[in-house]
């Protein structure tokens, strides 16, 4: 008596959730759904030079209920990069790479200024607006003869409220004379450009 064993079949291909579009990270989770047949996958990662990063990861590891995640897995350059993943079990072997996602890695925009601008006090306030994907903002105030007055950082979660970011107390008794100031924004993909510079007097 004849019988036919069918052939084993192989996992289906995986669907990718995120990152996708710009992100303003360099350290992005990569998320996809689950497979009910894949016991591992592999992730594959290619950056703006070509390959950046390849791991096999197990469903058992990675997967809740219905979405599978690895986080800290890769640190990236700026630029434009793109993933898939390839499933896999023991009985049907490889299953077919899931259709690729594109995501770019975005460094901040520049900020706004707005206060102090003209005359002003001899202990500003200063005031910009907040850039929604800066995590820090480094202050550089220029005094009258050129020379150096403050310069630091300060963290968006300190400075900034909804739309605008502050700084009080930074520079107390400043003497009579002119001053400019710039902001330069910065993630952890990197440096944004400076603000355009802003001219405040004390009488």
């Amino acid at each position: 008596m004849d019988f036919t064993v069918p052939a084993p079949t192989p996992p289906a291909a995986a669907t990718l959730v995120s990152p996708n579009g710009s992100i303003t990270t360099n350290n992005p989770t990569y998320t996809w759904n689950k497979v009910a047949a894949a016991t591992w996958y592999n992730v594959y990662v290619s950056g703006p030079s070509g390959y950046v990063f390849s791991e096999w990861y197990s469903s058992a590891a990675v997967c809740g209920a219905s979405q599978c995640s690895i986080a800290n897995a890769t640190t990236l350059a700026a630029g434009e990069h793109r993933w898939w993943v390839q499933t896999w079990n023991g009985t049907g072997g490889y299953g077919p790479w899931s259709t690729g996602m594109s995501f770019t890695t975005t460094p901040p925009a520049a900020a706004s200024l707005n206060t102090p601008n003209g005359v002003t006090t001899s202990n500003p306030t200063y005031n910009w607006d907040k850039v929604s994907a800066a995590t820090w903002y480094y202050i550089y105030i220029q005094g009258p003869s050129g020379n150096l007055v403050h310069a630091d950082w300060y963290s968006s979660a300190t400075a900034c409220g909804m739309s605008t970011c502050s700084i009080a107390g930074a520079t107390p008794g400043l003497t009579s004379g002119q001053y400019r100031w710039w902001i330069q924004t910065w993630n952890s993909v990197g440096y944004g450009p400076w603000s355009s510079g802003l001219n405040f007097s004390v009488p």
